[in-house]
């Protein structure tokens, strides 16, 4: 411990006291601000974390950057969704797809996984509200089977 000057009388006391022995004045203790500061600066790493899974983490599908995978659950498009990929598809000149799964990537975006033999897999995203489809060159996705 070292020794420093009373604010108030200039008197030598020890750096841990609490109060000055000679004049009686309160020393304030810087330790309660350290330890808030760290409980704080704490808290804002867990917050940042958190925020940070839930932005990876939506209906089931998130962004794996140790893998560099889309993570989900692929789904067989039910009879409705595969008339509306069929119709799209077709609209944009995208042929030979004998089989499709679909996985949701956004609120507003999926993703389309077709194949023609059940190897080869090829990614498209399509927006419904929009009606637009793009196809990726993402190589990240893990095919559906």
């Amino acid at each position: 411990m070292s020794l420093v000057n009373c604010p108030e009388c200039n008197h030598q006391i020890s750096s841990s006291a609490r109060t000055c022995p000679n004049c009686g004045f309160k020393v304030k203790s810087n330790k309660g601000c350290f330890m808030w500061g760290l409980v704080i600066i704490g808290l804002l790493i867990l917050l940042f974390f958190i925020v940070g899974q839930l932005g990876r983490k939506m209906n089931g599908s998130y962004y794996d950057k140790s893998t560099n995978e889309y993570l989900g659950n692929w789904k067989e498009p039910t009879s409705q969704e595969l008339r509306e990929i069929g119709i799209i598809m077709s609209k944009n000149n995208i042929h030979g797809c004998g089989e499709y799964y679909v996985q949701k990537y956004t609120l507003s975006t999926y993703v389309i996984a077709c194949t023609s033999d059940g190897y080869t897999w090829n990614y498209y995203f399509y927006t419904p509200t929009s009606g637009k489809i793009i196809a990726t060159t993402l190589d990240t996705f893990t095919p559906p089977r």
